[in-house]
């Protein structure tokens, strides 16, 4: 069995509570029901699972259990012996207000401070005329000497709750006052059964087997614990650990509060921080993929370059290998052209050897007139049969180149009747061998050795030096 906790300023809740430990969501009614936690009679049971109409005339009070005891009928009102509109005696965060202003003026001597208001009025009648269930299980009336006007209230209503608690000790004289009202109660079908010395329990005579429940005070077979929120002097120093302990907790709290405030700086600087590291890094970033793509560009471009200049050295190559080639050749060429250099240099030098022995011999000497004839040709063509007419006559006018030819020229041959042609006829071209020609027998004998020596001597004087 779970521990039952105690609100109650005198222990009402723990024996209602061994009264009716056999009721599972039983209804009660609470007319003064004051604050929904501290002194509450109603409040353990509303835990339990209970539910019930609690009656209260102030504002602050009323607006407390609305807002914690939504299961519960809240009535903001007063109770008297008939409907209307009372006066209210309100002594703020206290149990002591009242609609009694004699009651009022002795709570105001104490030092008490009051705020006057006008409360609607009902009767203990029109609050059992809304009750929703057939059975009221406890109705407890604590109204600071106001109670036998709210037990006038209830004259017509049928319903009978099993236990009724009523305060019956004056709040200021502390003296029993429950002779004025008890009587009524009494002829209601109630039997006293139990005073603790602030409130009389009665019990009603349809359920006088609870009766039993109120021969013993509270004790530790109840089992139950305290909360510490009552007012009374024997839990002040509980109450006083409550209000140390939630001291400390609103302090606590109010020291994570700070230090949440701490933390949410620190963290907006840490973001702020981040975000600055973040946005640099991100420039960096760019800054570094920028060098790179310049890099990696400067890089293509170089590979560009690389591969042109590899293209260009193939090509230089291939050009050196040709030029190598062609340098062989020109080489070969070279040494060709050298060897027939050397071959002509070597001719030149035979050949002008063999002319200053042409020119020296006596055939040149006789030729003279025929190489100055041929001269003249060369320049002046449109003469050149007349010079040649001229020389061959000379030449024949001369006995001893007469005789010379008839030795060398053949009488018969071809070259005899072509020079006789030249001499009578146009001029025709006339080769230094042709002269040499005149030479030959003219009876067309074969020449003696060295006939032929001179004839080969002349013809390669005369080659260098042909006319047309």
């Amino acid at each position: 069995m779970s521990t039952f906790v105690s609100y109650a300023q005198n222990f009402e809740d723990v024996m209602l509570r061994r009264a009716l430990r056999d009721v599972t969501e039983g209804f009660y009614i609470d007319v003064g029901a004051n604050s929904p936690v501290i002194d509450s009679v109603s409040l353990a049971f509303y835990q339990l699972g209970w539910r019930g109409i609690n009656v209260e005339p102030s504002i602050e009070f009323i607006n407390q259990l609305r807002e914690q005891r939504s299961r519960d009928i809240n009535l903001h009102a007063a109770l008297s012996d008939e409907p209307g509109m009372l006066k209210f005696f309100d002594f703020p965060q206290t149990g002591l207000s009242t609609l009694v202003e004699e009651v009022a003026q002795q709570h105001l001597a104490s030092g008490f401070e009051v705020k006057e208001d006008w409360v609607s009025v009902v009767t203990l009648d029109d609050v059992f005329a809304q009750v929703p269930v057939d059975e009221v299980h406890w109705l407890k009336v604590d109204v600071e000497g106001a109670e036998k006007q709210v037990l006038d209230g209830w004259s017509k209503s049928e319903v009978r709750p099993w236990i009724v608690i009523v305060e019956g000790v004056d709040p200021e004289q502390h003296a029993p006052s429950h002779a004025e009202w008890e009587s009524g109660l009494l002829a209601k079908g109630y039997r006293f059964v139990y005073f603790d010395a602030l409130n009389r329990f009665y019990v009603s005579e349809k359920h006088l087997h609870l009766a039993d429940a109120f021969s013993l005070s509270p004790n530790l077979f109840d089992r139950f614990a305290l909360s510490g929120t009552a007012t009374s002097m024997f839990t002040s120093s509980l109450a006083q650990q409550a209000r140390q302990a939630h001291a400390e907790a609103l302090a606590a709290i109010e020291d994570g509060r700070r230090r949440r405030e701490q933390h949410e700086h620190l963290l907006e600087e840490l973001a702020q921080r981040y975000q600055s590291e973040r946005e640099a890094l991100q420039s960096r970033l760019i800054a570094t993929l920028s060098e790179y793509r310049g890099i990696v560009q400067e890089r293509d471009a170089a590979a560009a370059t690389l591969q042109r200049t590899s293209d260009e050295l193939v090509v230089a190559r291939r050009e050196l290998s040709e030029f190598a080639a062609v340098r062989e050749d020109l080489a070969h060429e070279l040494a060709v052209s050298r060897q027939r250099e050397a071959m002509h240099k070597a001719e030149t030098r035979l050949v002008e050897m063999q002319i200053r022995e042409i020119r020296a011999s006596t055939s040149w000497t006789i030729t003279a007139p025929l190489r100055f004839t041929v001269s003249l040709l060369r320049g002046k063509r449109a003469d050149a049969s007349q010079y040649l007419r001229e020389a061959l006559k000379g030449a024949a006018n001369i006995g001893w180149l007469r005789a010379l030819a008839r030795t060398l020229i053949p009488a018969d041959s071809r070259l005899k009747r072509a020079l006789v042609a030249r001499i009578v006829s146009a001029p025709t071209v006339v080769h230094a061998g042709g002269v040499a020609s005149i030479l030959l027998s003219e009876s067309g004998a074969p020449m003696g050795p060295e006939r032929a020596q001179l004839l080969s001597r002349m013809r390669r004087a005369s080659g260098p030096e042909q006319m047309r």
